[in-house]
């Protein structure tokens, strides 16, 4: 059965759900996982820092790009904060 695609959500949804899922962190710890959300982008996905939308404002209007790596930060973001979980149910067991 043909089922038609659900719209992409946009950069701007992308940034509100990852500011709700950091908004309970303290600032410090939201600096933090940020930070190793963009580490991970540049050093393990091998993207260069001058073609990160949000470090680098050249780029900013590259929309697809841009979504692109607005969603791969979220994806980050979530499996982080999943880790995050498992780590913390695993230190109070």
């Amino acid at each position: 059965m043909f089922k038609p695609k659900e719209k992409a959500p946009t950069t701007g949804e992308v940034s509100k759900v990852v500011n709700i899922m950091f908004s309970k962190l303290d600032p410090k710890e939201r600096d933090r996982i940020i930070n190793l959300v963009d580490h991970f982008l540049i050093y393990d996905l091998e993207i260069s820092e001058q073609d990160i939308p949000w470090l680098n404002s050249d780029k900013q209007n590259r929309k697809e790009y841009r979504h692109l790596l607005d969603m791969i930060r979220l994806s980050t973001a979530k499996l982080l904060g999943e880790y995050d979980k498992l780590i913390r149910k695993n230190q109070l067991n």
